[in-house]
């Protein structure tokens, strides 16, 4: 999978291969797979697409290009809506509006980001609203530290990973538990 690089090999760039060469495959073996295992291998992913959207949202807040973002994305955790915001004609910078369309909404982590956003919207006396409107979240964002938010999601990401898991019961609730829990 190296044979195309020119000399001399960097690390980053083996790293890169590895990586891809790693999602390449993990997406070849799901292909493969049936219920309940590629529901499973949907919840491996899912924590790679947390970080590539954090990531991202970092990127947007301190106005960095896509082309320079491009580079850090995680491969596994890539998904049709990346393609969008990771173009050279999408502007990042002005909103998030579409930031939230696409990442928030049409995701599977879309669950994750919609529940802490309704949390940090909240004032501290008052209860989480129903929903949040897609003209806040540009604002709860900024306002936000993200590793507390990549914290938070992965928290809620972990908690689903377990409830599934739960339910599955036997061998893979017993020993996915313990790594879980």
């Amino acid at each position: 999978f190296l044979q195309d690089e020119p000399s001399p090999l960097l690390v980053s760039t083996i790293s890169k291969k590895c990586y891809e060469k790693l999602a390449d495959e993990f997406r070849y073996l799901k292909a493969q797979t049936v219920e309940p295992l590629t529901t499973f291998m949907d919840f491996i992913a899912r924590e790679k697409m947390i970080d590539n959207v954090c990531m991202i949202i970092q990127g947007a807040l301190n106005n960095k290009a896509p082309a320079e973002l491009q580079e850090k994305v995680h491969p596994l955790g890539v998904f049709d809506g990346m393609k969008v915001i990771m173009s050279e004609t999408f502007d990042v910078q002005g909103g998030f509006d579409d930031v939230y369309r696409i990442f928030l909404v049409d995701t599977p982590i879309g669950s994750y980001f919609e529940e802490y956003l309704k949390v940090a919207d909240m004032e501290k006396d008052e209860m989480p609203r129903a929903g949040v409107e897609t003209s806040q979240v540009g604002g709860i964002l900024t306002k936000q530290d993200l590793e507390i938010m990549k914290a938070t999601l992965k928290k809620a990401w972990l908690e689903d990973f377990n409830s599934f898991v739960q339910g599955l019961s036997g061998t893979t609730a017993e020993v996915m538990g313990h790594m879980l829990k």
